[in-house]
């Protein structure tokens, strides 16, 4: 199951391509380190609300210690436009459609 949690952007600590890390309070458990990826949920900015999958992080498990933002609610990205049909994570809350190098759209094809 995952461990849903909700807080608060404080900062954004470094960034590099594809990731932000972010410092992120949560309520009732003090700051945490964040990553989120702007391709799939947006760019996170100081003051806003994410929502946050705290499972790995909550267990000591491979997440570096950092805690994920699934998303920024109040500012959702907009729709993606890009070419690619293939759906990853199948089956759950989280899935998303990526360009595949078997697809005639790809460079890779």
């Amino acid at each position: 199951m995952i461990r849903w949690r909700k807080g608060t952007v404080e900062g954004i600590r470094r960034e590099w391509p594809g990731a932000v890390e972010l410092n992120v309070a949560i309520e009732g458990e003090g700051t945490h380190r964040a990553l989120a990826y702007p391709r799939l949920v947006g760019r996170p900015e100081p003051g806003d609300t994410v929502l946050l999958n705290t499972t790995a992080l909550a267990m000591g498990l491979g997440t570096g210690g950092y805690a994920i933002v699934v998303a920024v609610p109040d500012r959702l990205p907009p729709d993606p436009s890009g070419p690619g049909h293939l759906v990853k994570a199948r089956y759950t809350p989280l899935q998303a459609t990526v360009l595949g190098a078997d697809e005639q759209d790809s460079p890779h094809h």
